[in-house]
């Protein structure tokens, strides 16, 4: 029994008395977790923002119009003639033998595009591996007469592109004209529109 009690004698040495609850000392420290937990919130919206500032820089100018990012915004040859974009017909191809002309000037036959057909000659735009715009006759038989010729699309949209068309040189050039184009006083002198995008030499 003896035993017994000097071993809850020496428990109750090693135990410390419990301390006094410090409320001052308590809601000091809550208020200091709370404002580092403040701190860490406003961190992260602020990384958040600038997340979403960085995206619309970089996804902007990939959402734009494929005209914004092109080089110096130059126009395609379908904006400058918008016959271009429609689907090919059979009556688009070119003829077989004007395959060394087409071969010579790049062109890229699956562009071609009928401007209109005459009695006697018919005439095409293209496209060719430069990117150019390309302009095309051929006057039929017995003539068998042709004549190609291209340009870049920033000349093509100031002054057109003429060539020799028609049975003889001295028929004078077609010209090939942009969507929306005014022919100018020397151009009209001696030409006529005969589709929106075409003008020939006036009958004599």
């Amino acid at each position: 029994m003896e035993d017994v009690l000097q071993k809850l004698r020496s428990a109750d040495e090693r135990t410390s008395p419990p301390r006094a609850f410090d409320l001052e000392a308590t809601v000091r420290r809550g208020q200091a977790r709370l404002r580092r937990r403040r701190f860490v919130q406003a961190s992260v919206g602020v990384a958040a923002v600038v997340g979403a500032v960085a995206g619309a820089f970089v996804v902007t100018p990939l959402s734009g119009g494929s005209g914004e990012l092109t080089a110096a915004g130059d126009p395609s040859p379908e904006d400058a003639l918008s016959l271009l974009a429609e689907p090919a017909g059979i009556d688009d191809e070119l003829p077989a033998m004007l395959g060394e002309q087409v071969s010579q000037q790049g062109l890229v036959a699956s562009t071609a595009r009928v401007v209109t057909e005459t009695e006697d000659t018919k005439f095409w735009a293209a496209v060719n591996l430069r990117g150019e715009i390309c302009f095309v006759a051929y006057t039929k038989h017995p003539y068998n007469r042709s004549a190609t010729g291209c340009a870049e699309v920033a000349a093509f949209l100031d002054d057109g592109l003429a060539i020799p068309a028609g049975p003889s040189p001295r028929w004078g050039d077609a010209l090939l004209v942009p969507d929306g184009y005014e022919l100018s006083a020397g151009q009209a002198a001696d030409r006529t529109l005969v589709t929106p995008n075409l003008a020939v030499p006036r009958d004599e």
